[in-house]
């Protein structure tokens, strides 16, 4: 803010006496919703600020003087260190790209409910669950959404269970290759709920990426997966 003094003069019966006037420019605010947060230039500049205006007589005690530019130093290194760790985060997230494209074409087991059946019959299909369940219905859709084949596998434990099925429709006819919908509903011995995830097998088509810059990938049996659904690369 600049300030500039000018000097008058008023004759009156006393004599000539001296006045000043003073005529400032307005400061600028900034308005405090625009402003969240303080960058190290402006500490900088607060600290440089408080150094011009000072009292010459009593000068900045040199304790202070040496906690502010202690300050003033952890947010440089602050700074600094959030300026590397965004370049990390930004070449491992290169790293995680170009090593997507490496599952092209490769079988992988992953989270999901699609069961691909193909020359040679199904492929594995996995089910855990949270907990024994003493009933556990399968359901098994085509792309129409008509029931194929729908059984009890009977009573489970808890963990991880192959699908036991052999491909077939209830008729006993081998159902034509494709991908077919798997549903699960599965209870316990008092008639409640079991969860259950299913885990299935597909071979990845094509990989995609995220705007954050993450990987997806597009199966060949129309599932999209991210990185973190797939469990196992089987070949």
């Amino acid at each position: 803010m600049s300030t500039t003094i000018a000097a008058t003069q008023t004759t009156g019966a006393a004599g000539t006496i001296a006045q000043t006037t003073s005529s400032s420019q307005a400061p600028q605010f900034v308005d405090p919703a625009a402003r969240t947060s303080l960058s190290a230039s402006d500490f900088m500049n607060l600290f440089v600020t408080q150094l011009e205006y000072q009292d010459p007589t009593q000068p900045m005690d040199s304790a202070s003087m040496a906690t502010q530019v202690a300050q003033f130093d952890m947010v440089n290194l602050l700074t600094n260190n959030n300026t590397a760790i965004n370049k990390l985060v930004a070449s491992e997230t290169q790293r995680t790209q170009f090593d997507a494209v490496n599952y092209l074409g490769r079988q992988v087991s992953y989270t999901g409910d699609k069961l691909t059946v193909g020359s040679s019959g199904p492929l594995p299909f996995n089910l855990t669950l949270n907990k024994p369940a003493t009933s556990c219905v399968v359901t098994i859709k085509d792309s129409s959404g008509n029931i194929v084949k729908s059984w009890d596998m009977g009573p489970l434990g808890q963990g991880s269970q192959g699908l036991s099925w052999d491909g077939k429709d209830a008729s006993g006819t081998s159902a034509p290759a494709g991908t077919y919908t798997v549903s699960i509903d599965a209870k316990d011995a008092q008639g409640n709920p079991v969860t259950v995830t299913t885990q299935t097998t597909g071979t990845v088509a094509s990989v995609k990426y995220a705007p954050d810059g993450s990987p997806l990938f597009d199966m060949k049996d129309g599932s999209e997966i991210s990185i973190t659904d797939i469990q196992a690369i089987n070949g």
